[in-house]
């Protein structure tokens, strides 16, 4: 049994749930998705950066 989290019962559960839960339009959804990838794609490209960032600066402790 996981702690933290109590057991869900009865038909709103695990997909049942979502689809109950969801009732936003789907081109709201759709909208929202793009928005995240976005961000995603945008948080993936500073850490790149920073990585390289650091690895560059470390080069000149040495």
């Amino acid at each position: 049994m996981r702690r933290g989290r109590e057991p869900t019962r009865g038909p709103a559960s695990g997909r049942e749930a979502l689809a109950v839960r969801t009732t936003r339009p789907i081109s709201e959804l759709e909208a929202e998705n793009s928005r995240l990838r976005k961000e995603l794609a945008s948080a993936k490209l500073d850490i790149e950066i920073l990585s390289k960032a650091t690895a560059y600066f470390a080069k000149g402790l040495r």
